[in-house]
């Protein structure tokens, strides 16, 4: 292994123009562990050395397109950094050249995004998969003029191992960001991943009090239900339905303290979380504006508001203000 790594400091020593190119020793490795040595080389170097991924870019994204899931996840998992890596801007730059960089990709494999989605169909290692996840939602939030990811609506296999796999302590962060950022603009994939059962997940987490153990978590399924809900009229008929506002007040009443003495910062935080999903539903342009009213109320709303708003708590005044207005007196 040592040869190899050996040749390859030679060759990324040379200018662009000169010398041996690296698509040679490639052809030459025969093994997938081979070449995720010279992938890990290549990564190594990228953090400084733009030139390095540009001279590579051909064979990377055919190694990309070419890799199984099975035999290959290491390289598939080093490609992903590599691509990460290479294309984050720099602070105080205008990004112009990994703006090209990322052009370069696409333009090197047209259909980049369904080969990336499609490295996590089989795909047994955890740490592959969470690279992936979050290389995807990188390219989401930061290319979306190049990376579009549609792909994903189509491969309704992966649903289960997302949905299943989201309590995961290992991936929940990444699964969570992934599904917030690929959901965000197309409510047919939302309505989706309800049918699959996200609520349930989502609610179980909070049934059993994680928001203890590990708060950032509660946070990340926060912003996933309030991508599902906001202005999505199915998956708030579903949430009525399936009665999880009725699970969603519960953990409301479990999370708030009783004086300002007890209060945490993590309780806080998911007060203001649940108030911000409640403020979708009362949101007074919506056609089920006083259905959602007369459900919320049903379920007790008004006794745990009147225990809120007598708490010496120092919540924020536009919490109170949603509290005592929009819960009160649009109803009354």
């Amino acid at each position: 292994m040592q040869w190899i790594k050996s040749v390859y400091n030679d060759i990324v020593s040379t200018e662009l123009d000169d010398g041996p190119k690296v698509e040679e020793l490639f052809e030459t490795l025969t093994t997938a562990e081979d070449k995720t040595t010279i992938i890990y080389d290549i990564y190594s170097s990228s953090h400084t050395n733009h030139s390095v991924f540009l001279q590579h870019l051909n064979q990377l994204t055919e190694l990309l397109k070419n890799a199984d899931v099975k035999t290959d996840s290491q390289m598939i998992k080093f490609i992903c950094l590599i691509l990460k890596e290479i294309t984050t801007k720099p602070r105080n730059t205008d990004g112009f050249e990994e703006e090209l960089l990322v052009e370069g990709i696409y333009k090197e494999l047209p259909n980049f995004d369904y080969v990336l989605c499609s490295k996590l169909d089989g795909m047994k290692d955890i740490q592959t998969i969470q690279t992936i996840l979050s290389t995807i939602t990188y390219f989401l939030k930061t290319y979306k003029s190049y990376a579009k990811f549609t792909c994903f609506f189509e491969m309704s296999q992966l649903y289960p191992l997302f949905i299943q796999n989201l309590p995961n302590s290992y991936m929940h962060n990444d699964i969570a960001m992934f599904l917030t950022t690929i959901c965000k603009d197309n409510q047919e994939l939302q309505k989706l991943l309800v049918f699959n059962g996200i609520f349930d997940v989502i609610f179980q987490a909070f049934a059993e009090a994680q928001y203890i153990k590990n708060p950032r978590k509660i946070v990340l399924y926060f912003d996933l239900l309030k991508v599902l809900l906001d202005n999505n009229n199915q998956n708030e008929y579903n949430f009525r339905e399936l009665n999880y506002g009725k699970s969603l007040l519960k953990f409301f009443d479990d999370v708030k303290p009783q004086t300002v003495a007890d209060l945490q910062d993590d309780q806080l935080e998911c007060i203001i979380h649940i108030y911000s999903v409640l403020e979708l539903f009362f949101n007074s342009n919506l056609p089920s504006y006083k259905i959602n009213q007369k459900y919320f109320v049903s379920l007790g709303l008004l006794e745990i508001i009147g225990s809120l708003s007598l708490s010496d708590i120092p919540y924020p005044p536009s919490f109170l203000l949603f509290l005592k207005t929009v819960c009160l007196l649009n109803y009354l």
